[in-house]
């Protein structure tokens, strides 16, 4: 996302400038501030909650917690570790699995660098001789 910021404008204060309030959103939308299942369908929320999917925090935070509270090896771990995670999980709203957020979090860094590679290049070609 840096890259993809740094690559749209023209000047380095611009660039830092802008950083917070595209962050802010997706970090507010990632899932760790609010239960994202609680803003479903509800007005104003509706019209923002596609941020969540292409924020990079809401996939992160998704696997962190499926890593950090397994829902199954109620053998390895116990099964009040198993009993504690079937009440943890569904409050915070993570519904991707592990292998989901992996492949989420993939498509967003392909796409923050194509559009990178598209912005420089409708650059050059606005500045060529």
């Amino acid at each position: 996302m840096g890259y993809f910021l740094s690559s749209v404008f023209n000047s380095e204060t611009a660039a830092v400038a802008f950083a917070p309030i595209m962050n802010l959103p997706l970090s507010l939308l990632g899932g760790y501030m609010i239960n994202l299942k609680s803003i479903k369908g509800e007005w104003p929320q509706e019209a923002l909650e596609w941020v969540q999917y292409i924020s990079p925090v809401r996939y992160c935070f998704n696997g962190l917690m499926k890593a950090q509270w397994p829902l199954t090896n109620a053998t390895k771990y116990g099964t009040h570790v198993v009993t504690m995670s079937a009440s943890v999980v569904p409050t915070f709203g993570t519904d991707i699995p592990y292998g989901g957020c992996v492949a989420g979090l993939f498509v967003l860094w392909l796409l923050f660098r194509a559009a990178t590679v598209v912005s420089l290049t409708l650059q050059d070609k606005q500045y060529q001789c």
